[in-house]
């Protein structure tokens, strides 16, 4: 049977146990595809992938990388060799690199980016969330454009 890995960060963790309380009845814990692949979820921690050898790698990656000096290039560059280095060092079929998630970003309130000094806590807020999704949304152009 085909194996399938969902690697990732804490979003990942968090998924996996949102998942298992079956608290959405709109999420499902097998994504449709228990009936080809036996899927494993990992967040930090975990199996490693020499343990595994997963046929599909999903990656969600990158969020955490984004800050107030981020280079988007960087990062996507860095999503691009870990997938290539799973493709080759550990012969992994199929690889899916998921695109970063619009979120807030604690980070980079506390990184002080331009504009927040002198402004209310939702007026913030909303600067940090707009910078946020704008270095991601340049984040999954490269990655699309290298992949």
């Amino acid at each position: 049977m085909t194996i399938a890995l969902i690697l990732g960060h804490s979003l990942c963790k968090w998924l996996e146990r949102h998942l298992r309380l079956e608290s959405d009845h709109r999420l499902v814990p097998s994504f449709h595809i228990t009936e080809c692949c036996k899927v494993h979820m990992k967040g930090v921690g975990g199996r490693t992938i020499d343990k595994l050898i997963p046929d599909i790698v999903i990656l969600m990656i990158g969020d955490n990388d984004v800050n107030a000096d981020t280079s988007p290039e960087a990062i996507a560059h860095k999503m691009v060799v870990l997938a290539t280095f799973l493709y080759r060092k550990y012969k992994v079929r199929h690889i899916v690199l998921c695109q970063l998630m619009p979120r807030f970003s604690e980070k980079l309130r506390k990184a002080g980016i331009e504009g927040i000094f002198n402004q209310s806590k939702e007026v913030a807020d909303k600067i940090c969330k707009e910078t946020y999704c704008k270095l991601a949304k340049e984040i999954n152009d490269i990655v699309r454009a290298k992949v």
